[in-house]
């Protein structure tokens, strides 16, 4: 066969292979200009005498042998015994004359006038519809899903106007006046009672009992000295109760995030004023005007706040180092230009604060900085030695270092890398540095930058311009212009934070006047208008929302992804309240953050008015494991949390060596120690132990290639495990490469580990079982061991001339498994001078996994892998969809890539048809890869000759 005509071959059977034959087309035949007959013809299906009728539904066919019994549509009589006359009939839906009219039981919008049936307007009345609303027997008349006194219908009617019950609690008329307090009650043997301020009753049932009643202020019993803190009254008659009250400030109950406390410079409830800027603060002695001396314990300015715990000394030195101490300083930092590195050690160092990214027990290293005004700041690290997280806090006034969270890092062990701390605002910060776990301190460098000077950041690029960590929108520098508008969520109401198990927050809505459509909820039917409430949870928490509405809304729940993101950027919930005037919604167990609530009506025609209450409650307390949710408020979730240690899908905790020898050269003299397993914890787990047992974890470290010698003596009864230490995370226990038990082996507690590699250990000594626990003297020795080949890192380890995956003796090591070719297609040997092969592959979706020499990068790529029994010359004729190189590599066995030895690399020059040659082969193992031009993949066939 030719070249030629082998490509034509090629060229059918690719299009076979890709395209599919394009349907037939229709003659049509336009309709005689002539008027047809001006009589009904019955059994064609047209209305020849126009009268809106065809065929038996006119009554020109009445007696026509094919319409006996059928329903005639105008002549409003029941025809054929149904029970449904004219257009009601479904034999007339359809007909001309039916057809603009609505059909009030067929769940078809037949008029196009947006209702259905019984909703639309034309159907009330109807036998099918029940008539108007009976505003008081207790069924939906007008079949509209509304009953009595729901139904807008009945709006005014006397049975469906409130009465006040003067004892509930509740605006039971709707006029904004509560039982004593609604003039309708003004009569009521109830509210003609006053209040007994000492009985523990509320007599006058204005819902106050004793002194918290205002009918009780003057009286004696209702006057103390000293505010309690905790009872929800005003004990010293100041008008200012529990944590409102300034002798409260520095009680622990006073601390609960959620509420505004006056004197932290912190914003507690996040509605984005501070202490005495929060109208929450306004009416409090301590933020009036005056001058505190401070440092004399003496309250100068009669606002109940002495020396440092008052605002007006935040500023002072000697109230700076109160409270916190932190160890390191990176100064004060502008808000655009700077740049402080400063290292931080935590080595020697103790656990003093928990941090939410860090195990307890780690040591950890407290460094401050201030902020000169608002700023995106830049956090880049390098952790020379150890694994730590990093947390930062906004510093109070004589407060702890953790007292005020404002998100961590957890790097999770990598060694350098950066993060951005967004939106800062001005004032001091406390940034903690803590080893992850106990044993996993060490050495980190850390740099806080600003961003450039020099550069400004361009909004729409995608590309942190000025370095400060912080892209386009979400840079603060981008907040303000209007093309970043429509990347921020727009709230319409700011609740603050929620006091978790405290009093709900509630808010009032509309979407009809002055509302836009700004957010675009996926449940919706688009178009409507929305308002946004924005509500913080300080600590996972279970959200409940209560809803009253008019109108039909659809309501949405999104947790805040930062600056310069919508409001529904995460997806999150979406809810159809189908019109429901009320109802509650349950959000179960949400992480602490900022969320959006979102009311969007569901098209423009449904807007209305909404009322929602949000109440925060906490849930059951234990840490769930699996549920990505911060359950019990500690900071840690999932399997990072202690909690979980130990739960089937979370790995032991991180391990925690009882003793440290170093490293042991071999041949050097043995090192000894004695360890106690009586007095430990049972959390490892060794395979020759029968479990339970408690026991003892050795860290040690092989200089070289090793025998390890182990002599020993006991009492009690124990096992010996040999472990390979991991990442600085991973337990003890986790991958296990020896076991020996010292009553069954031969020679006893006398023995070498055989053949280890370099690197570091676990020795673990665990009791056999439990109450098996006892003492051990240990003597642990080097020996030089034969050299095994370690399979990744590029040396020859046993000198036999063969390096990593190449030596035989890592065949069966899966870095190497993982590194042999796997081709897409294997033909197996191809007979020279025979049939051609024949194949077809595709590159579309087959991923880039091979290099080629003449093709370029980022295309997909197939593999065909083949063998010759000799010395050929081989010629592919091609065709192809796409743009394709051919290229032609060795195989070169086990632990070798399929690109790895490469033989010749032809390109198809971007013809559909064509043919490549590969002279002059050797007989051996080949793979032929098919490699496309970045986004010219396609289908591709091949006819492969040898010769």
């Amino acid at each position: 066969m030719s070249a030629y005509s082998s490509r034509w071959v090629v060229l059918s059977l690719l299009l076979s292979f890709g395209l599919a034959l394009a349907g037939c087309g229709r003659t049509v035949v336009s309709a005689s200009k002539e008027e047809s007959a001006r009589t009904e013809i019955c059994n064609n299906l047209v209305d020849d005498d126009r009268d809106g009728l065809i065929d038996c539904s006119d009554a020109d066919c009445k007696n026509a042998s094919n319409c006996q019994g059928a329903e005639i549509c105008d002549n409003q009589i029941d025809d054929d015994g149904d029970g449904l006359i004219d257009c009601a009939d479904p034999q007339c839906f359809g007909q001309p004359l039916c057809r603009n009219k609505e059909n009030c039981i067929n769940s078809i919008d037949d008029d196009g006038d947006g209702d259905i049936d019984c909703a639309d307007a034309d159907c009330f009345g109807s036998d099918f519809c029940g008539g108007r609303e009976d505003c008081g027997n207790g069924l939906d008349d007008d079949r509209d899903g509304l009953i009595d006194c729901s139904d807008p219908d009945c709006r005014g009617k006397p049975e469906c106007r409130a009465v006040e019950n003067c004892v509930n609690l509740r605006d039971d008329d709707g006029d904004g006046r509560v039982d004593c307090a609604d003039d309708d009650c003004a009569g009521d043997p109830a509210c003609q009672r006053k209040e007994d301020c000492a009985n523990g009753r509320d007599d006058d049932g204005d819902g106050d009992i004793d002194c918290d009643d205002a009918d009780c202020r003057a009286a004696p019993e209702c006057k103390t000295a000293v505010e309690n803190c905790t009872n929800l009254r005003d004990d010293d008659g100041d008008f200012l109760v529990d944590c409102q009250d300034p002798d409260c400030f520095k009680h622990p109950n006073c601390k609960t995030l959620g509420k505004e406390v006056c004197n932290n410079g912190v914003d507690d409830d996040e509605d984005t004023l501070v202490d005495c800027d929060d109208s929450d603060c306004k009416s409090l002695p301590l933020c009036q005007p005056g001058k505190e001396i401070c440092d004399n314990g003496i309250d100068d300015d009669g606002d109940n706040a002495v020396d440092c715990a008052d605002p007006d000394c935040a500023s002072e030195p000697i109230c700076k180092v109160l409270g916190c101490q932190p160890t390191v300083d990176f100064g004060l930092l502008a808000d655009k230009g700077a740049s402080v590195n400063r290292r931080l050690v935590t080595n020697a160092t103790s656990d003093r604060h928990d941090t939410p990214c860090a195990v307890k027990g780690g040591g950890e290293v407290v460094a401050q900085f201030e902020l000169q005004a608002d700023a995106d700041v830049k956090l880049s690290y390098e952790q020379i030695s150890g694994d730590h997280s990093f947390s930062l806090f906004r510093a109070g006034i004589a407060e702890a270092c953790n007292a005020n969270p404002r998100g961590c890092f957890d790097p999770e062990s990598e060694a350098k890398g950066e993060f951005s701390l967004k939106g800062l605002k001005k004032g001091r910060y406390f940034l903690i540095a803590e080893a992850f776990a106990a044993g996993l301190e060490g050495e980190v460098s850390i740099t806080l930058s600003t961003g450039s000077t020099a550069q400004k950041e361009q909004c729409q690029n995608g590309i942190d311009d000025d370095g400060d960590g912080a892209i386009d929108c979400a840079d603060l520098d981008c907040a303000g212009l209007t093309v970043c508008q429509t990347h921020n969520c727009q709230v319409d109401v700011n609740l603050g934070t929620l006091v978790i198990d405290g009093p709900s927050k509630h808010a009032n809505l509309s979407t009809l006047l002055g509302a836009n459509d700004d957010v675009a909820e996926k449940c919706g039917a688009g178009g409507g208008n929305d308002q946004v409430v924005r509500l913080a949870l300080p600590k996972a928490a279970i959200l409940t929302v209560e809803v009253v509405q008019s109108g039909w809304h659809v309501f949405g729940l999104h947790q805040d992804k930062g600056p310069g993101t919508i409001c529904n950027a995460d997806l999150g919930s979406c809810f159809d309240s189908n019109g429901s005037s009320g109802f509650r919604l349950s959000y179960g167990t949400l992480e602490k953050g900022v969320y959006y609530f979102v009311a969007d009506a569901l098209n423009s025609a449904s807007g209305g008015t909404v009322n929602v209450r949000f109440s925060a409650r906490s849930n059951r307390g234990p840490e769930l494991c699996a549920n990505g949710v911060d359950d019990d408020g500690d900071g840690l979730t999932d399997c990072k949390d202690p909690d979980c240690v130990g739960v089937i899908g979370c790995p032991g905790p991180v391990c925690t060596p009882d003793h440290r020898l170093g490293t042991l050269v071999p041949n050097a003299p043995g090192k000894r120690l004695t360890v106690d397993t009586r007095t430990n914890n049972n959390s490892q787990t060794v395979s020759c132990a029968q479990g339970g047992g408690r026991d003892v974890v050795v860290e040690l470290s092989l200089s070289d290639v090793s025998g390890l010698a182990i002599n020993c003596s006991q009492t009690g009864d124990h096992v010996i495990g040999l472990f390979v230490a991991g990442a600085p995370r991973d337990p003890c226990d986790k991958t296990q490469t020896n076991c020996a038990d010292l009553k069954t082996g031969p020679l006893g507690c006398n023995f070498i580990f055989p053949n280890l590699q370099p690197g570091k250990y676990y020795l673990v000594a665990e009791a056999f079982k439990p109450g098996s626990e006892g003492t051990l003297d240990l003597n642990i020795q080097a020996l030089p061991d034969h050299a095994q080949e370690i399979c990744d890192n590029g040396i020859d380890d046993d000198g036999d001339g063969q390096i990593d995956c190449k030596d035989s003796n890592c065949s069966s090591n899966p870095i190497c498994a993982s590194q042999t070719c796997t081709p897409d297609q294997k033909l197996g040997t191809l007979p020279i001078g025979g049939s051609p092969t024949t194949v077809a592959t595709t590159t579309k979706g087959a991923g880039d996994q091979q290099t080629t020499s003449c093709g370029g990068s980022g295309g997909e790529d197939a593999v065909i892998g083949f063998t010759l029994p000799g010395p050929a010359d081989l010629t592919v004729d091609f065709a192809q969809f796409g743009e394709h190189v051919l290229a032609l590599f060795e195989d070169r066995g086990q632990g070798f890539g399929c690109d790895a030895a490469p033989v010749s690399c032809q390109s198809s020059g971007g013809q559909a048809t064509g043919q490549v040659s590969f002279g002059q082969l050797k007989a051996g193992a080949y793979f032929l890869v098919i490699d496309a031009k970045a986004g010219q993949e396609g289908s591709a066939v091949l006819q492969i000759n040898t010769k």
